[in-house]
């Protein structure tokens, strides 16, 4: 979160000033733009095997989705340490079946740091675009290093930004 003192002037060159600026000079109105907080849950059990995950997200259909951060949570916080690498995950839109990551996202080295995975990217939705998380499990080293049923989250925000945005009168 940025100091409330901070004033525009030293905001850096980049796409979250220009983001600003687009906002301020009404190039971007209050209606092409919406929150959005995806997430999703995976419980795993002492084997390594998934026991139960969320369902497919549809996301508003005449947007795109620009992914702002990527948060992750272990109910179980002793088990971090143990959990790195064990477990990655995927964002995945099921009509074309693209990957909005290129490589799956590790959990651990998001549990591992005070901060979220920042990430500044766009994926362009179709409409009807359903989301859903593919999870990845090492089974032996779970089983071996966490042994227990553990319940993982990811939560993913950004920003919709309205693909045909309505024409300015």
């Amino acid at each position: 979160m940025a100091a409330n003192n901070i004033t525009p002037a030293q905001i850096p060159p980049g796409p979250i000033l220009e983001y600003y600026g687009d906002i301020a000079s009404g190039a971007i109105r209050p209606e092409d733009v919406r929150i959005e907080d995806l997430s999703f849950e995976v419980v795993i059990g002492a084997d390594g095997s998934i026991l139960s995950q969320t369902e497919k997200i549809t996301v508003v259909s005449r947007y795109s989705f620009a992914i702002k951060r990527v948060y992750a949570s272990l109910v179980e916080a002793a088990d971090v340490d143990a959990a790195k690498g064990l477990v990655k995950f995927n964002l995945q839109e099921q009509g074309r079946n693209f990957t909005v990551f290129k490589r799956p996202v590790d959990i651990g080295a998001i549990l591992t740091v005070k901060e979220p995975l920042y990430w500044d990217g766009v994926y362009i939705c179709v409409p009807g675009t359903d989301f859903e998380a593919v999870w990845s499990v090492n089974q032996a080293r779970w089983a071996a290093l966490v042994g227990a049923s553990r319940i993982l989250s990811v939560s993913v925000t950004g920003d919709y930004i309205a693909c045909d945005p309505v024409e300015r009168r």
